[in-house]
């Protein structure tokens, strides 16, 4: 499950930058299993410049790339977490 994540943008550029990812990838095998989350973070840098940035965070490797280069396309910085696995509810392993 591809999850982009939004830091550091104002609400409406959040929602507006939300709503060009999901067309970007409009026709993708993965798109319904994509989500885009938007937090209220501030991200400054050290001398108070603001840092946005998009963060990846995808179960499915395969895809990363392609995801990485639309995403590239938006002059963003981007931070890409290798995220291990996703358990949908009801399907995580219980470890005894």
């Amino acid at each position: 499950m591809p999850n982009i994540e939004i830091h550091g943008f104002s609400e409406k550029k959040a929602m507006e930058l939300r709503s060009k990812i999901f067309n970007m990838f409009l026709g993708r095998p993965y798109i319904d299993e994509m989500v885009v989350t938007t937090f209220p973070t501030v991200v400054k840098d050290r001398r108070g410049n603001d840092q946005p940035y998009l963060r990846l965070a995808n179960s499915h490797q395969r895809h990363t790339r392609e995801i990485l280069e639309k995403l590239g396309s938006l002059e963003i910085d981007i931070e890409h977490l290798k995220l291990e696995a996703f358990y949908p509810k009801g399907n995580v392993p219980i470890h005894q």
